[in-house]
């Protein structure tokens, strides 16, 4: 586990990119289980979270805490977008889990959505498409 930025308050998990990751992405965009970019992320974390308050709101039960969610960043953004992931993540903790990947940009867009994309942070939104995506991390013969 690794701070995303110098002065970054949480510790979160820094995983090498590899083949199977960049497979992985490459079938969760077919899905169309991938939210490009930190605001997208952002806009789409929020609207779930208001949904899942009206539902929760309407039966009477609180959810607990699971990982539904997968943030990957790039390893390569500015101060300010750490502190962005970094408030994201502080609002959503209870169901996101934001992973730092060896990777710049370039590595991770042309990985999810082919030549010459860029993505700094890609969420992943399907409860199939995260746990695969989760395995993919996994370096092989473990």
């Amino acid at each position: 586990r690794a701070a995303m930025w110098p002065w970054g308050k949480d510790k979160v998990p820094k995983v090498p990119f590899n083949a199977n990751l960049g497979e992985a992405l490459r079938l969760a965009n077919v899905d169309g289980a991938i939210v490009r970019g930190l605001e997208g992320a952002t806009k789409t974390l929020r609207d779930e979270a208001k949904g899942i308050a009206a539902a929760d709101a309407k039966t009477g039960a609180a959810r607990g805490t699971r990982v539904s969610r997968v943030l990957l960043i790039a390893n390569d953004g500015s101060k300010r977008f750490y502190r962005d992931v970094e408030a994201l993540l502080a609002h959503h903790r209870d169901r996101l889990l934001v992973v730092i990947v060896e990777a710049d940009e370039m590595t991770l867009g042309e990985a999810a959505f082919g030549d010459e994309a860029l993505a700094r942070a890609l969420l992943i939104t399907r409860k199939a498409t995260v746990a695969s995506t989760l395995l993919a991390l996994v370096p092989s013969g473990e």
